[in-house]
């Protein structure tokens, strides 16, 4: 007769069990919001992350840049940033060495407080009536006082 209840309790708790896991998240979410990682949720999830994925992204196009370079330090790491005539602001990403060389080609801190030209590949859009202006490579920087 034990051994009888011991099995009856034992389907009946798995029983319970599967009939919890179905409810916390296996099946559909509720209007309240995801019942633990519903279907709706993850297709929401998926539409989101294509979304996002098609966006389509600005072609690469040689820009000459003309400004100055000016350096911040925040936590012990250097950025710099290109500020244009027109007040258009360029943030430059650090050059790194190519592999086997032992440093970068263009060393961005030769070239702080100076006016510039800049060449490199990058795109330009424009939000919300400001010109933006996003530079991935640099290809060459020359003082303007240089060249005169």
């Amino acid at each position: 007769m034990r051994r009888m209840w011991l099995v009856l309790m034992a389907a009946g708790l798995m029983v319970g069990g599967v009939a919890m896991a179905q409810d916390w998240g296996m099946g559909e979410a509720d209007e309240g919001g995801d019942a633990g990682g519903g279907k709706k949720a993850k297709k929401e999830k998926k539409e989101k992350k294509e979304k996002k994925a098609k966006a389509p992204k600005a072609p690469l196009q040689e820009l000459t840049l003309e400004g100055k370079i000016t350096k911040t330090e925040k936590k012990g790491k250097a950025s710099y940033v290109l500020t244009t005539a027109d007040g258009a602001k360029v943030s430059l990403k650090t050059p790194k060495a190519k592999k086997g060389a032992e440093a970068p080609a263009i060393n961005l801190e030769d070239y702080v407080d100076a006016d510039v030209t800049l060449v490199g590949q990058g795109s330009q859009s424009e939000k919300k009536g400001k010109k933006q202006i996003s530079l991935k490579t640099i290809t060459s920087i020359t003082k303007k006082d240089a060249m005169m």
